[in-house]
């Protein structure tokens, strides 16, 4: 096992949250950016909720006690 001077892991971390956050941002992007189309109004309606969930899971900070979107 090879042991990473604490500051060196510390700023590795730091780098690797930061694109993950990028990362999960263009994908929520991608997924705020389509269109909605089903076979019915119905479809179309089940489709964009679901990908309004999708982008809201991919948030970053997760709704906590303080957050107001429950």
């Amino acid at each position: 096992m090879l042991l990473v001077p604490a500051d060196d892991a510390l700023t590795h971390e730091q780098a690797y949250l930061t694109r993950t956050r990028a990362a999960l941002a263009a994908m929520r992007g991608r997924t705020l950016a389509l269109e909605a189309h089903g076979g019915d109004k119905i479809a179309g309606e089940i489709l964009a909720a679901t990908l309004w969930h999708r982008a809201r899971s991919s948030r970053t900070t997760p709704p906590g006690p303080s957050s107001s979107d429950g």
